[in-house]
């Protein structure tokens, strides 16, 4: 969801593969609602130290499928990875 310079991700992520293990997060998020999925998605780097970005389900010092709870994480607008919704367009 926009909130006003940035972005706010809220949601759980299921089978995050090597998520405890990294330092970084690659989110595919609706920022459309209104449209289908496909131009209705856009994508952002997280770090895992971001608040509001819990990882559960691994083992210590494991990297295995993680499932990621998102809750009012907040992003700067210049995070968007190309532009909003073009998520389908930048995994071609």
């Amino acid at each position: 969801m926009r909130d006003g310079a940035g972005w706010v991700i809220n949601g759980w992520k299921f089978f995050s593969s090597n998520a405890k293990t990294s330092s970084l997060l690659i989110v595919m998020a609706v920022t459309d609602p209104d449209v289908s999925p496909y131009p209705g998605m856009s994508m952002f780097p997280v770090p895992t130290d971001t608040p509001g970005v819990g990882l559960y389900g691994e083992p210590e010092n494991e990297g295995f499928h993680a499932f990621i709870h998102y809750e009012d994480v907040r992003v700067p607008a210049d995070a968007l990875l190309g532009g909003e919704g073009q998520t389908f367009d930048l995994i071609r």
